[in-house]
């Protein structure tokens, strides 16, 4: 992998440093058959001849990488060679078929082309080769080799044979049309859920052409010694791609029917909105995973190198991911509210700005709140609340709890004040006063400037009930302390002024 990202890196370089040097540098001459048809155990010899062109008669240097395949012997002659202005110099690529070849393979022969040290110019070329098969022993005289051909001149011969045996996968094509459904329906229609049906659906038709291609492909052969070597490829080629147009749109309507479908269902039975926004998101993902292999295995077949799309593919996701760096931080954030619940929809929350929110909506990217205090909807992103303090107001173990602090006039019996203050909660049938270790606190907590403070704290039956509880506090202490003659201070300062010449 590295040395392919250097080549790909040295390919750049060469395009922006080749007009340094010259409008022609080396013309690469390509004096042979790169695509052949060979025989196993043998040996074949693929050549190339470079000459210098350059117009400002520099001197270069060539060097040739060339790819490997497992079990194969490949080698290039000479790898390295200075290459004077005006001089040519023959590269030959040789190649060992192993006996146990099969298939296609395709080698990859790269040339790099230096002047001083800096590339000027890069190429790659393919070399295809073809494993003869040893011909199948197929008897062409006889319908799939077991019946006469049944037709008279002019198809008295192989032709006749294989429009017969095309027409029989066609039969059997037909065939297998009218009995799948009830054959299959037969054995899934004892399962309660319609998974199978669903899978049936998609794969019915796509299976019966596939069917009826690789009949006729078969088919081809006995005529294979009639027709040119060249069709029968391109008929290969063209059954390949279709079979992987096929595969894949099976495969694309397996998981957009069968896996999405059902993500859906299960999703809207589970309690928490996590699967209920990854299921969309993994849909999305899902398709374009999958058409970017379809596109792959297609253009790896047909012989075009994936190295620099897989390269430039690298690149650009580094840059995208830097460039959306804000965006990743949000969604990866969004993931962690989802999972860890530091709160939920409809919850009442207070943020590290002591103001109060309604939690409305919780998406990847960001999340919608109520904001009290204006009766606004505020939209943060999911990276700013997931850094912040959160207090979460509802749905806490413990009941909700009333603390506040009340001072009054230092000329004031402290005694009366607590009497009074013991009075007021136990008037109140929100504040609980049964639970032992829950019960109301009145202390003399404080002396401060103006008065002497008091803390009170009280637990409720209902968090609910804060806001109605805390207003009555505050109306029955201002009441029956002004009626109790209890002064309540507030902060005040005497400022004494000396007269001039005291």
């Amino acid at each position: 992998m590295r040395q392919q990202l250097a080549i790909v890196i040295l390919a750049v370089l060469t395009i922006l440093l080749a007009p340094a040097v010259g409008a022609e540098t080396v013309d690469i001459i390509e004096i042979d058959g790169y695509e052949r048809d060979v025989n196993k155990g043998d040996t074949y010899e693929f050549i190339w001849t470079l000459r210098n062109v350059d117009e400002l008669e520099m001197n270069f240097t060539v060097n040739v990488t060339i790819s490997e395949i497992g079990g194969w012997n490949i080698s290039m002659s000479p790898m390295t060679t200075f290459l004077p202005y005006s001089d040519a110099r023959t590269f030959t690529l040789t190649v060992v078929v192993p006996t146990d070849a099969e298939g296609r393979e395709r080698i990859s022969v790269e040339f790099m082309v230096y002047q001083n040290g800096s590339p000027v110019k890069y190429s790659e070329h393919k070399v295809v080769i073809t494993i003869d098969e040893p011909k199948p022993d197929v008897d062409t005289d006889l319908v799939f080799g077991i019946w006469e051909n049944p037709f008279g001149p002019p198809l008295d011969n192989a032709y006749g044979i294989f429009v017969m045996n095309v027409l029989l996968w066609l039969g059997i094509s037909f065939l297998a049309v009218i009995t799948m459904d009830p054959v299959v329906k037969h054995w899934t229609k004892k399962s309660k859920n319609k998974l199978d049906d669903r899978v049936l659906a998609i794969v019915h038709t796509p299976i019966i052409v596939l069917l009826f291609l690789y009949g006729a492909i078969v088919s081809l052969r006995v005529i294979d010694h009639i027709i040119p070597g060249w069709l029968i490829s391109l008929f290969d080629q063209i059954y390949y791609l279709v079979f992987t147009i096929i595969i894949f749109y099976m495969a694309y309507k397996i998981f957009k029917e069968v896996v999405v479908f059902y993500g859906h269902i299960m999703s809207r039975k589970t309690a928490t909105d996590l699967d209920d926004m990854l299921i969309p998101l993994i849909e999305k993902i899902g398709v374009v995973i999958i058409g970017i292999i379809a596109l792959g295995a297609l253009l790896s077949h047909l012989g075009i190198d994936l190295t620099l799309f897989v390269a430039g593919g690298v690149v650009i996701s580094m840059v995208i991911a830097f460039a959306a760096q804000e965006t990743l931080s949000n969604f990866f954030s969004g993931i962690f509210i989802l999972t860890d619940r530091p709160f939920k929809k409809g919850d009442n929350i207070i943020l590290g700005n002591d103001t109060w929110y309604q939690v409305r909506k919780i998406g990847l990217r960001s999340t919608r709140l109520y904001r009290y205090s204006d009766a606004a909807m505020v939209t943060i992103p999911n990276n700013k609340i997931g850094s912040d303090i959160i207090a979460l107001f509802d749905n806490a173990d413990d009941p909700g709890k009333i603390s506040k602090n009340i001072g009054v006039g230092y000329d004031s019996d402290t005694r009366q004040v607590k009497a009074i203050l013991k009075e007021i909660i136990d008037a109140n049938e929100h504040i609980l006063k049964d639970d032992p270790d829950l019960q109301p606190v009145i202390r003399f907590s404080d002396l401060g400037d103006s008065a002497i403070m008091f803390k009170v704290i009280v637990w409720l039956d209902d968090r609910d009930n804060r806001w109605s509880v805390d207003d009555y506090l505050n109306t029955e202490v201002h009441d029956r302390f002004e009626k109790a003659g209890i002064d309540i201070p507030f902060p005040q300062t005497t400022v004494h002024m000396a007269k001039e010449g005291e």
